[in-house]
């Protein structure tokens, strides 16, 4: 019963597939599978049409031919450099709260999390091959302070294509300056390609430059601009140095990466940024005045005579606060003045208080900056020839020079100006001060040095600039011993008056100027 069932259900399966072809039903039937055409539906230049600015002599084209020929040429001499330290570090947990409540059971858990977990800091920078030896050129804060390895991958790869990368040692570094020197050792069969160092003098605002090196970790990148302005002055990256503006990008991890010119010769170190189209370089020429003490010594030494820097004067007029100047009761031109003279120190009884350092050898001084350049330049151990302005006369000196040893001393020291600071009503009605003469009880007082001379502010009005306790020096540049000398110098001082002034700062007495406007 059941066989016949089957044949009965294929029997009527047949007939339906033949009913409904022949009532047509409309059954597809494959079709062979269409071919991919080849044909171009954009448009391309063929090899006998004239390519727009192909012509021979285009200048854009051969602009374009030579850049890219400079970026090929100055590749494989940039190298990137990551610097790794290892750090221990503990973990806790966020749960704080349900901790609490599960004290016992998050005990073991806790003891866990307070073990101490060691973990990597890397540091990513640039630099350049300066030597077939495996010298390299970068900055010094791409290079961590006990780095437990510096790894440097060459922009130049082996013959299978792969990437070259070499354990890197320290061979010196200079914070001040922040240029840095590492040597890798290759194996022979490596032939290093360094990149020539040019002349950063001969650089001027508009120069076409390429900046290269390791952006975001985006290794061999390459972006160009121009030179945006040269001789740039930040303190605060190093007052030893003035910087090239470009605006060729410049990113992290671009420090220590050449600046190169059309000539592919490095003008600069790319050190530091300002917006992504600011960015600064430190000039090759110094670069190349500091790299034999770093190869030889490891650090570079800087001149120091120990003095601390007052005011500068410029075309006349003394700056006592940034960018401010006032008519300076200083007969010369130009010049730093001493604000004070550190005892023991080469230039201690050689320069004085108020000395106006015109001229260091042959360079004339117009700021704190190029005063702070010229002495740190002086080999240690040499003397400098000191030209300076005294009591209205030109005079040379000779200091010998010795190196400066703290880093502190490196920051432009100038001083604090600020408003404020003598018969009673004068000197009060001017100065918003009661002074006295200094005097054994006054002394002790105040805890005033017995070297320090003057007089002393008993009592200062709240918006005035002195303070008790302050010992007035000179005005005008005139020593004053009594208060009926400084109220002659204020009855002729119609506008304004310069002091220096003996201030307690920290339990010492500090010399400073202050200039107060009547």
């Amino acid at each position: 019963m059941m066989r016949r069932n089957n044949f009965l259900i294929l029997g009527l399966s047949c007939a339906l597939l033949t009913s409904g072809a022949a009532l047509g039903f409309p059954f597809k039937k494959s079709e062979p599978a269409k071919s991919v055409s080849n044909e171009k539906f954009w448009k391309e230049y063929t090899a006998q049409e004239n390519k727009p600015n192909s012509q021979p002599g285009n200048f854009l084209l051969m602009f374009q031919e030579q850049l890219g020929g400079l970026a090929q040429k100055i590749l494989p001499s940039v190298v990137n450099i990551y610097s790794t330290v290892k750090t221990q570090q503990k973990t806790q947990s966020q749960n704080d709260l349900f901790r609490y409540f599960f004290e016992d059971f998050f005990k073991q858990q806790r003891q866990q999390q307070a073990q101490p977990k060691q973990q990597e800091v890397q540091s990513l920078g640039s630099g350049f091959i300066i030597s077939e030896e495996g010298y390299i050129v970068t900055n010094a804060h791409v290079l961590i302070e006990g780095a437990d390895s510096i790894k440097v991958k060459l922009g130049q790869k082996d013959k299978f294509g792969k990437d070259l990368e070499f354990e890197a040692t320290i061979v010196g570094k200079d914070k001040a300056s922040d240029v840095g020197l590492i040597k890798i050792s290759p194996p022979k069969s490596i032939t290093l390609q360094p990149i020539p160092l040019g002349n950063s003098d001969s650089s001027y605002v508009g120069h076409l430059v390429l900046a290269v090196g390791n952006p975001f970790g985006f290794s061999q990148t390459v972006t160009h601009g121009i030179i945006s302005s040269v001789g740039r002055d930040i303190a605060t990256l190093s007052p030893y140095l003035s910087y090239t503006q470009t605006d060729a990008a410049i990113h992290q991890g671009n420090s220590g990466g050449p600046l190169c010119n059309i000539h592919g010769e490095v003008i600069g170190i790319n050190t530091a940024i300002r917006t992504p189209n600011i960015g600064f370089a430190i000039p090759i020429n110094k670069v190349k005045k500091y790299l034999p003490a770093l190869k030889k010594e490891g650090r570079v030494r800087r001149g120091w005579i120990g003095i601390a820097l007052g005011p500068r004067i410029l075309d006349g007029k003394i700056e006592l606060q940034k960018g401010q100047f006032k008519e300076s009761p200083y007969n010369t031109s130009h010049g730093v003045l001493v604000r004070d003279v550190i005892v023991g120190e080469p230039a201690d009884k050689i320069l004085f208080p108020d000395d106006v350092i015109l001229k260091v050898n042959k360079t004339l001084i117009h700021s704190q900056q190029e005063l702070l350049i010229a002495i740190g330049e002086i080999p240690v151990g040499k003397r400098a020839q000191i030209q300076i302005w005294r009591n209205n006369k030109i005079k040379n000196v000779l200091i010998r020079v010795s190196e400066r040893v703290d880093s502190q001393q490196a920051r432009i020291n100038t001083a604090p100006s600020q408003k404020g600071g003598t018969e009673e009503k004068i000197i009060h009605s001017k100065l918003g001060i009661r002074v006295s003469p200094l005097s054994p009880q006054s002394r002790k007082q105040h805890n005033i040095p017995g070297e320090i001379k003057g007089i002393v502010v008993d009592f200062a009005e709240r918006n005035s600039s002195l303070r008790a306790g302050d010992v007035i020096s000179k005005a005008n540049r005139r020593h004053i011993s009594s208060k009926e000398g400084l109220a002659w110098i204020l009855r002729r001082a119609t506008k304004s008056v310069l002091l220096v002034v003996y201030r307690k700062e920290q339990s010492q007495y500090r010399r400073q100027y202050v200039w107060i406007d009547f």
